[in-house]
């Protein structure tokens, strides 16, 4: 990432990495401006996840934990809906979606009708019984949030307004 564009061009992203890397994270909130409650609920766990093809792939090698229990981040890069189909039946069927404690959607970055990828993702993830948040802002986006992964945090989609907290840490 640091050796892109956006890091080079873009201020809000160089000021949010320098943030991650130099500052103290306990307690940091992390919410992007487009932020939604998909499904309501409160989860505290470790943030696992990442890249939903990249995590697909990986079903199967040995070292990629897909029972493992957490907040699961995930967010893509130019993969066409049916894809993103395909992608979320193997994670299901890797038993990561039914593993997952709550779950923080990032940016469908040249992936099709955010409305489409909303609506899949909904029919997925919905009904789980855990939170869901939609849009979070991370992701392969030109201005995307940095998010820390397998570090412990809390998510509220409990009232109006969703909260993404760090628990702690320090550059």
């Amino acid at each position: 990432m640091a050796g892109t564009d956006v890091f080079r061009n873009s201020e809000f992203v160089r000021e949010d990495v320098h943030r991650w890397l130099f500052e103290p994270w306990g307690g940091r909130e992390i919410i992007g401006p487009k932020t939604e409650i998909l499904a309501p609920g409160v989860a505290e766990a470790r943030f696992t996840g990442g890249n939903l093809s990249l995590l697909g792939a990986g079903i199967g090698a040995l070292l990629t934990p897909e029972k493992a229990p957490g907040i699961l981040f995930l967010e893509d890069i130019s993969e066409e809906v049916y894809r993103l189909d395909n992608l979320l039946i193997q994670l299901e069927r890797a038993g990561r979606l039914a593993a997952a404690e709550g779950i923080v959607l990032g940016s469908w970055y040249e992936c099709g009708e955010s409305d489409e990828i909303r609506d899949l993702m909904h029919e997925y993830l919905g009904d789980r019984g855990i939170p869901v948040l939609w849009e979070q802002g991370f992701g392969h986006d030109p201005e995307a949030l940095t998010v820390p992964l397998n570090v412990d945090g809390r998510l509220d989609a409990s009232g109006d307004s969703p909260r993404l907290t760090v628990a702690g840490g320090h550059a």
